[in-house]
């Protein structure tokens, strides 16, 4: 709405919170936890944010589930995809896939999985569902006598970004602005 303000601090807080963080938890546990630096981060933040007078206490609750509601179809979108990768890594499809493919030519291979990945993506909106989905086959596919496995991985990767370009459900998507209110 025009009334923004721009605050370099604002965005570094939270890296400069988090990222030690995340380091000492990794050497003390060995496990990369990202829940509680990240929210250590957004705390300190919410506090610089107070003190600058950028938001009000009472502010803050709905500030919390106006920025969830933004980000809840990319968690749900992502949680689909990775889900969906497992089931077709638990199910063999790669195996089902190499199986069914191994008697066609290997230099086809590449424009089969290019054009495979371009359509998953495109029909979900998303470059990581198709990558998750195909690049197991995509990789399987790859190993084959005489295939590229280099080659596999680029037309699993570049068929995904391209669906996800031209896909109307995806986030690539650039869309106009808000006309301007009436005077």
């Amino acid at each position: 709405n025009g009334n923004e303000i721009s605050d370099i601090f604002s965005f570094l807080i939270p890296f400069v919170i988090a990222i030690p963080m995340l380091i000492i938890n990794y050497f003390r546990t060995g496990n990369v936890v990202i829940t509680t630096p990240f929210l250590v981060g957004l705390v300190v933040l919410m506090i610089y944010a107070l003190i600058r007078g950028y938001i009000k206490v009472n502010d803050i609750p709905g500030l919390m589930i106006q920025g969830f509601m933004t980000y809840a179809p990319v968690i749900v979108l992502l949680a689909l995809a990775f889900t969906f990768s497992k089931s077709v890594s638990a199910l063999g499809l790669a195996e089902v896939a190499v199986g069914m493919l191994q008697n066609m030519p290997v230099a086809i291979m590449p424009f089969i999985v290019y054009l495979l990945s371009a359509v998953v993506s495109y029909a979900a909106g998303s470059l990581i569902t198709a990558t998750s989905m195909l690049l197991p086959i995509a990789l399987s596919l790859g190993a084959l006598p005489g295939a590229n496995l280099s080659l596999m991985i680029a037309a699993c990767i570049g068929g995904g970004s391209f669906g996800d370009t031209i896909s109307f459900l995806s986030d690539m998507v650039v869309t106009p602005p808000p006309p301007p209110p009436p005077p």
